[in-house]
This record gives structure tokens, C-alpha cells and sequence, in this order.
């Protein structure tokens, strides 16, 4: 189990360093996670998702993906390439990953934290090194490189980092 832990968290970080490298990556990387995922899931029985929650998962990702082409239609319509320019394939195939790893509260929670995360870490490179070029955001490597973390924590402490569901946040927020 640990050697595929592992080599699941290798092949997130080598998605890291291959967006930050060259603002794209490989495409067998994606089909890799999953099947890695898919096997431990199935012979060492950790957290996936049922069927609706996958469903409401990519319900939620669905919208993100429409909310963020509608933006760009409206707003920036001389800008063309939403898929190549704006938001990379690449980025978007492992925003679809996260449906079968996250419970929908723990993916709305995860994306926005990595949304802030890769915001704040491209804003700080860019002014630090002085950037004349625009900014741009490697997006599925900060989200492997957060994905890399939670699996290195929950093998670590035993936390369910990814398993939190609606009654469990009200739970807790009502708690505090």
C-alpha cells in the first residue's frame, strides 16, 4: 500500500514540476492517477465516493467550467482559445479526478483553497522575479501538488481529510 501511495504522490508531483517547467502536461498522467487511485481503492478499501456524490461532484465541476466559458464570453469576447489560452485541457481533465477522490463539501472546500493557494503563489513569483510577461497560473500543478499533500497527510495521521460531508461540516461549525 505504501509503495502505491507513493508512486501516486510521485506521479502528482511530477504533474508540479511539469506545469510550473512548461505550462502544460502529459496526458497518460491523468488515465495514471486514476488507475492508481482505482487500485487502491479497490484492494485496500479507502475513501471513494458513492454514485450520487460523484454525480453532485461533477455537477459542481460542470458548473465551474460553464460559470468560467460564460465569463470569458461576456466579458472578454475578442479573447479566443478558452481551452488553450484561458484554462489548459490539462486543468480541467484533473479538476474531473477530484470527483472520484473528494466528498462534494471536501471538493468545494479543496478547489477554493487551491484556487486561493495558486493565486497567492503566482501573484508572489511574478512580483518576486519581476515578471515583464503576463501572469500566468499552472493550475494543475498547484491542484497536484494540494492533491500530493492530502494523501500524504491522510496516510500519515489517519485523518478523512476527503471524506467530509455536509452533515459532518454543520457538525462541526455548530461545535465551534
Amino acid at each position: 500500500m505504501l509503495l502505491l501511495y507513493l508512486s501516486l504522490v510521485t506521479l502528482l508531483l511530477h504533474i508540479t514540476y511539469q506545469d510550473y517547467r512548461t505550462r502544460s502536461i502529459y496526458w497518460i498522467g491523468i488515465p495514471l492517477i486514476m488507475g492508481i487511485y482505482a487500485i487502491l481503492a479497490g484492494y485496500y478499501a479507502i475513501y471513494i465516493p458513492d454514485f450520487w456524490e460523484i454525480l453532485l461532484n461533477t455537477i459542481i465541476i460542470s458548473l465551474q467550467m460553464a460559470f468560467a466559458w460564460l465569463y470569458f464570453k461576456l466579458f472578454r469576447p475578442n479573447e479566443k482559445g478558452f481551452i488553450d489560452k484561458k484554462l489548459g485541457l490539462g486543468d480541467i481533465l484533473l479538476l474531473y479526478v477530484l470527483v472520484l477522490i473528494f466528498s462534494p463539501v471536501a471538493l468545494i472546500t479543496f478547489i477554493l483553497m487551491v484556487c486561493i493557494f495558486s493565486l497567492l503563489i503566482s501573484l508572489s513569483i511574478y512580483f518576486l522575479k519581476r515578471l515583464p510577461s503576463p501572469l500566468t497560473i499552472p493550475f494543475a500543478g498547484n491542484l497536484s501538488f494540494a492533491i500530493a499533500v492530502v494523501f500524504i497527510i491522510e496516510l500519515y495521521t489517519g485523518l478523512a481529510i476527503r471524506k467530509l460531508n455536509l452533515f459532518e461540516f454543520i457538525q462541526i461549525l455548530s461545535d465551534s
